[in-house]
């Protein structure tokens, strides 16, 4: 393997130099950069990141801590991070927790060991995160907290706007006559979403009511499946369902399907995420579309400020809208049935 020195002799400068333009910093020429990043192509040279790290320099890694990967939702948000921090100069180093509590703490130790940069945290949280979170700030590593459904007033944040998502469906439910509404959800998405949705029905005068709610532990289709199935087995449904994520959606509208009861002429159905497959359903999914872009962008630019400016003490709380999708697994209700 090609080493500085190797790189060194063949451009004809000293080691100093061509560190200098590996790293990206001042003080050599931009002729001269260009040729010693050629030369380290062409002879495949790697950096040393434990002598990276041993001498003091930046590792250019952020630890990134996403709950799954087995939806695309999280895949896609996992995606926009690569692509836009990759643009930035960075690498990233992606532990996937599995929605526990034991592998988020692990991961933050080896964050910390590795001496990232900075930590991304994605995803709903638990009640021991704010203890990992003290782990990163007594190591000095900034951290952004992306969509977790938890805001952390110490911390900064890039959120999604439940509220406002929940009280747009529920605006366009009732301008389609629908007030007797359900949802359907996994644990995980619930803890904080629930009683999102319990207080913009009651402010539009309505009431969540316990027997149209289905929590249940399974994540994906499964989970919606199973808890449409015991809906059904009630004997009575409501109008209009709220999902926790589009899988859920997806599970529900099989379980309906199954039970000869057809969306959306007898029940509407709302998503969550807007993943790609919610538009190719033979019932296209009406659901709320992320704005991951966005999201990412804004957790990027914070996230590098903080790196470039490690006494910057400013804390930045950043909410963006969800924007509601109505195809054709919604409906005007009948006020004749």
């Amino acid at each position: 393997m090609a080493s500085l020195k190797d790189i060194a002799k063949e451009a004809g400068v000293n080691i100093s130099t061509v560190s200098k333009a590996l790293n990206d910093r001042p003080g050599i020429n931009e002729k001269t950069r260009q040729v010693i990043k050629e030369i380290a192509v062409r002879l495949n040279y790697w950096p040393d990141m434990n002598a990276t790290i041993l001498a003091g320099q930046k590792a250019k890694l952020i630890g990134v801590l996403v709950p799954e990967v087995s939806g695309s939702y999280f895949a896609q948000v996992l995606e926009k991070i690569e692509v836009v921090f990759k643009e930035s100069g960075y690498s990233l180093i992606t532990g996937i927790s599995q929605y526990k509590a034991e592998n988020e703490l692990a991961y933050i130790k080896v964050f910390c060991n590795y001496k990232v940069d900075a930590v991304l945290i994605v995803g709903p949280t638990f009640t021991t995160t704010n203890l990992q979170l003290d782990i990163l700030d007594k190591q000095g590593i900034p951290v952004v907290l992306l969509h977790t459904f938890s805001s952390n007033l110490r911390h900064d944040y890039v959120m999604v706007d439940d509220y406002k998502a929940f009280n747009d469906g529920i605006q366009y439910l009732l301008d389609n006559n629908h007030e007797k509404i359900g949802y359907i959800s996994h644990m995980h998405a619930s803890k904080l979403r629930l009683h999102i949705l319990e207080g913009c029905m009651k402010s539009n005068g309505l009431v969540l009511e316990k027997r149209f709610i289905k929590i249940s532990q399974e994540m994906f289709e499964q989970g919606g499946y199973n808890s449409m199935k015991e809906l059904i087995a009630t004997g009575e449904l409501p109008t209009a369902i709220f999902t926790g994520n589009d899988y859920i959606a997806m599970g529900a509208m099989l379980a309906l399907e199954e039970a000869g009861i057809k969306v959306p002429d007898e029940i509407s159905i709302i998503g969550y995420d807007d993943i790609r497959e919610a538009k190719y359903l033979s019932c296209p999914l009406s659901t709320f579309a992320m704005p991951i872009d966005d999201m990412v962008n804004f957790a990027r630019d914070i996230l590098c400020k903080k790196i470039n400016n490690q006494s910057l003490q400013s804390i930045e709380h950043i909410m963006l809208p969800a924007k509601l999708i109505i195809r054709d697994s919604t409906t005007k209700r009948s006020l004749n049935k």
